[in-house]
């Protein structure tokens, strides 16, 4: 009987590990490729500027100060399945990655309308309050004035949400899932977990 119960509770710790929602408070990274090249790591452990929202299969991230129904950022994987210790172990002694399909969903506006064109301009994906800035309207204004002349008319965009099908790797791991690259439209957004541990336990590499 002791036997049925602790499995029974292990079992319900790898439900609760697989499938509950966790906010990452701790260390986060983020790295973009655009153009070719990938622009290096952006976060440490002492100035958290991101935060995450989700499980192993799809994550959100927001702004330090928001919450997590304001991501500018997201991605979640259609055909992930766990894996077991004996395919971990190989993954990480061969170094090959795992590949899923899945989506992501961004935000874009009138003067930066794809994700590259945030990347190559911000340095980074589009905020609301991006799109707020009196820098940001003159830029729209001159947009507006060219199309019109161009055209006869302009239709504004605002801050419009996008969804877009994508290509996730998890890169190589002992335990625990920890880098992430999200491939789509020509551009890879990397998210490295770091020391936050509220869902998956401590990293001890």
């Amino acid at each position: 009987m002791k036997r049925i119960i602790l499995a029974l509770r292990i079992l319900f710790l790898i439900i609760v590990m697989f499938t509950s929602n966790s906010m990452y408070s701790q260390y986060i990274g983020v790295n973009y490729y655009y153009q070719g090249v990938w622009n290096g790591w952006r976060g440490n452990k002492y100035m958290n500027m991101y935060h995450l929202y989700g499980n192993r299969n799809g994550l959100r991230v927001y702004e330090d100060g928001k919450r997590p129904a304001d991501f500018f950022f997201r991605f979640w994987i259609t055909d992930y399945s766990i894996p077991n210790k004996k395919d971990i172990k190989t993954h990480y002694k061969t170094n090959t990655k795992w590949i899923y399909k899945g989506y992501v969903e961004y935000y874009i506006c009138d003067v930066y309308p794809t994700f590259e064109d945030c990347l190559r301009e911000l340095q980074r994906p589009l905020y609301k309050e991006d799109t707020e800035w009196s820098s940001y309207q003159e830029k729209l204004s001159v947009i507006k004035a060219n199309k019109i002349r161009k055209t006869g008319s302009f239709s504004s965009i605002g801050y419009k949400k996008v969804t877009k099908p994508a290509e996730i790797w998890i890169l190589p791991y002992k335990k625990y899932p920890k880098v992430y690259n999200i491939w789509f439209d020509n551009v890879g957004y990397a998210i490295d977990l770091g020391i936050a541990d509220e869902l998956y336990g401590k990293q001890k590499e």
